[in-house]
């Protein structure tokens, strides 16, 4: 549903070999800065990839390189639709309890010679043990299946040695009961946290899976993983044509540093890279019908809009701050205040988690709910008066420590104190998890393209502590949720809107504004990379008619 949801990643170191290999490359690229984009091209990061292990990835980032090398059941396009991947079709029973999926024929892993593994075609089987890895107690993917796969939960509990649940009908075909019905459930396999690989890699590998070895199904594959750099290679043997502008290679730089990451890509050492916020002001003009590159970039770089399914917010901790103090801090933010000077105006005021246009989704808000007289009042009925001291956690991404400042001037004027303080984004995620935190500024971006799971994994009290990280607890809204399994087309929409509506009531968050993301890439056939709604790169795509 989200990609920030499990224990804080730990750094690895990589071997001696492998920096080699990665400098070598890295220099041929540094060497020749308008290599072209079907040779080599090297991609920004913002942040350190702990793992490529798609049920154990931690955050946005690490997914830019995993869906390169992993696919999924099904997928999810640059539109945010739904699209068959490995499977090629599916069906359910009529009360949405039974879904059949039905694999193609003929896609094969890539080959690792390294573990002694060669190439061979994926089966049904190799689905099953994918999916029941990412159900594992200790997979920060168990959220998507844990709770909906029958058999799940006693997997997890080490009840049973299987996920019953998972059933194997043939080498082509993957049968999944669930323990409610749930009309959604296909979005759920869209999540890039459902990828497939072989059994064979995952077991010889060890713990070393996703962070010195890889093997998927995707149009690349892994050459080198470091802590720095992680280089990639076009999959020979991929079961779909590779446009023909497809990079060759591609090489993921890990770059934490705005100034450092942009003077790169000014200086040619860059091909993509993703403009965050703090960047937007000096380097895109705002004013034009369209947005523009400015200064250095505007040269010969393009700028890509995509939008996402994402929502970001502070989360406030239901467990330590009370219903009529939450409501006094979501009323007393001006997020269209936030949205012009945190995200450039890039985005959209959102006042609850849905993302506009979500599987058709309308928001029941007409705009911003901000009232510093309904605040202080609100504030009143709290006992907080005018000393309430809450402590904000910000962080070193999306401008989460702006943020904070201007909500700390914000919500000065109603009679709250602010603590702001700043961490490492890791060590901010973990506090989150253990429920060590007052408030905590955030984004998530989902991957599903429907409102339901986004609800139910936010919302839902038995998503306690993870991903209902404001541990909200409410025996009606759970009860909505329940309801909404079972439905869809209209009904369901607006089932999720009443939802929506009775969540902002209990401000588990103060929910500000969907964002745009903005990529820029340098020269042709660049120009024309598309992005999913997760900023998922599609290079296999350049060249598709």
């Amino acid at each position: 549903m989200k990609t920030k949801k499990s224990l804080i990643p730990l750094l690895f170191v990589a071997i001696a070999a492998v920096l080699v290999a990665l400098f070598l490359v890295s220099k041929k690229h540094e060497a020749n800065p308008k290599t072209a984009a079907t040779d080599i091209v090297v991609f920004a990061l913002e942040n350190e990839v702990a793992t490529l292990d798609p049920v154990q990835i931690g955050d946005i980032f690490a997914f830019r390189v995993s869906a390169q090398i992993f696919e999924g059941l099904l997928e999810l396009d640059d539109q945010g639709a739904i699209q068959p991947c490995l499977a090629e079709s599916w069906s359910s029973s009529p009360d949405f309890t039974t879904w059949r999926f039905v694999l193609r024929s003929g896609v094969k892993f890539h080959s690792l010679s390294a573990l002694g593994f060669e190439t061979r075609t994926m089966t049904a089987a190799d689905v099953a043990f994918s999916l029941q890895k990412s159900v594992a107690a200790t997979a920060a993917a168990n959220f998507a299946l844990g709770g909906i796969v029958k058999g799940a939960s006693d997997f997890q509990a080490g009840k049973s040695p299987n996920v019953t649940g998972l059933r194997v009908v043939d080498d082509r075909t993957l049968e999944i009961d669930l323990v409610r019905s749930e009309a959604s459930f296909p979005h759920r396999l869209s999540n890039p946290y459902l990828a497939v690989f072989p059994k064979e890699v995952v077991e010889k590998a060890g713990d070393g899976f996703g962070k010195q070895f890889a093997s998927g199904t995707g149009p690349y594959r892994v050459d080198a993983i470091g802590a720095t750099e992680i280089a990639l290679s076009r999959n020979p043997e991929y079961w779909r044509p590779l446009g023909q502008a497809a990079p060759a290679k591609l090489l993921f730089r890990i770059i934490k540093n705005d100034a450092v990451r942009l003077a790169e890509m000014s200086n040619g050492r860059l091909d993509a890279m993703r403009l965050v916020p703090a960047l937007v002001g000096a380097n895109v003009d705002r004013r034009a019908e369209s947005l523009a590159l400015k200064g250095g970039l505007a040269k010969d770089s393009h700028l890509i809009r995509v939008p996402t399914f994402s929502s970001y917010f502070v989360a406030l901790n239901t467990d330590r701050l009370t219903p009529a103090l939450r409501r006094a801090l979501s009323l007393g933010v001006n997020r269209k205040e936030a949205l012009d000077v945190v995200g450039n105006g890039i985005g959209r005021i959102r006042i609850g988690t849905i993302p506009e246009g979500c599987g058709g989704y309308k928001s029941p808000f007409a705009g911003d709910i901000f009232d510093s007289s309904a605040a202080k009042a609100a504030l009143a009925t709290a006992g907080a008066g005018g000393s309430k001291k809450i402590e904000l956690l910000v962080h070193e991404q999306d401008s989460s420590d702006v943020l904070g400042e201007l909500l700390k001037s914000q919500l000065s004027a109603i009679g709250v104190q602010l603590d702001v303080k700043k961490l490492d984004f890791n060590t901010a995620i973990q506090k989150m998890i253990e429920g060590n935190f007052d408030a905590i500024a955030l984004s998530f971006q989902y991957v599903y393209s429907a409102p339901e799971p986004i609800l139910r994994s936010d919302f839902h009290s038995s998503a306690i502590p993870a991903p209902n990280f404001w541990r909200l607890r409410s025996a009606e809204i759970d009860s909505m949720l329940d309801q909404l399994s079972g439905k869809s087309g209209t009904e369901s929409l607006a089932l999720a809107a009443d939802i929506e509506q009775r969540v902002t009531k209990e401000a588990p968050a103060i929910f500000l504004y969907e964002l745009d993301n903005l990529f820029v890439t340098r020269g042709q056939p660049l120009a024309e990379l598309r992005f999913t709604r997760l900023g998922v790169p599609l290079f296999w795509r350049l060249g598709v008619p």
